[in-house]
């Protein structure tokens, strides 16, 4: 699905579990680069990704099969029949621009140059959208002083 979007902001996407199917919903840029991807695996799984911080431009939303994974080789001689390929998958897939929270994680965020600043006192609201997400936060310390510690 191509999606136009014509300033900042931060971008909801959301896709229901089906039955009988794994899928993955992923994201791409205008050039074709994957930019946030969900996958949490397993049949009648919803995939979202709930925060991705996106600038005016054009954007691909792609949902596909999760690869299959290989069967353990059997030690019977000769091979079972095929299975029969699952139905279709209907599903739905939304798509929204959301306000910025102040305290909201915006992904991507899995990396120090991604990092999501956070003040010293603050609270903050993050998701673990996916398997394989990581969450990365820069603590300011530029207000404290050599009497205060941290305790995390």
């Amino acid at each position: 699905v191509r999606l136009d979007i014509d300033k900042p902001g931060v971008l909801q996407v959301m896709l229901t579990g089906v039955e009988g199917q794994d899928l993955v919903l992923e994201v791409e840029d205008g050039g074709g680069t994957v930019i946030a991807r969900s996958d949490r695996g397993g049949i009648r799984v919803k995939e979202g990704i709930p925060n991705l911080g996106v600038t005016a431009g054009r954007y691909t939303l792609v949902v596909r099969a999760a690869p299959k994974k290989k069967p353990a080789r059997s030690s019977r001689r000769g091979r079972a029949p095929e299975p029969e390929p699952p139905p279709a998958a209907v599903y739905e897939l939304t798509a929204q621009m959301i306000p910025p929270a102040k305290a909201l994680e915006i992904e991507p965020d899995d990396d120090r140059g991604t990092a999501n600043d956070l003040i010293v006192g603050d609270a903050v609201t993050g998701f673990v959208g996916w398997n394989g997400d990581a969450d990365e936060w820069k603590l300011s310390v530029e207000t404290l002083s050599e009497k205060n510690a941290i305790d995390v």
